[in-house]
């Protein structure tokens, strides 16, 4: 069986997936969006080892979803993850005249609500920013 924290590489061949949660809520953030299903979740579905750069997965999702207490919904996620882990490094000295910035951020929210909430904000940040070393700095005193 696969641990939850080995990480893609430690996949091998097919794999299984039957997971419950009872009373954690699934939260998943990107730079310019957010997801939270609430518990109680069930996740089944496989993951299969294609090469050594790709993974298949195929899981589908039920959790409290809806507009009235109580409703179930499922979503089904499939697809391929493929690439080998690189770093990226955008130099200090990137030009950012004439551009402007903004943070992207799950909103405030009441955690403790029921039901699954799909969101994302945008703040316009104080600006104007030189270069991308003058935009890290303004990040760095964010809170």
């Amino acid at each position: 069986m696969l641990s939850s924290n080995a990480g893609p590489a430690a996949l091998k061949g097919k794999q299984a997936v039957d997971k419950r949660e009872e009373s954690a809520a699934i939260e998943a953030f990107t730079p310019s969006s957010t997801a939270r299903f609430a518990a109680p979740w069930a996740l089944k579905g496989s993951l299969e080892r294609i090469d050594a750069n790709t993974v298949s997965f195929r899981l589908d999702l039920d959790a409290p979803g809806g507009a009235k207490p109580g409703e179930r919904a499922r979503w089904t996620f499939s697809g391929t993850a493929t690439g080998a882990q690189q770093g990226r490094v955008l130099e200090d000295a990137t030009n950012l005249a004439g551009w402007t910035g903004y943070t992207l951020a799950p909103p405030k929210s009441d955690k403790s609500k029921a039901h699954t909430a799909l969101r994302f904000g945008a703040t316009r940040l104080a600006g104007p920013h030189a270069t991308l070393k003058d935009l890290r700095a303004e990040l760095a005193k964010a809170p």
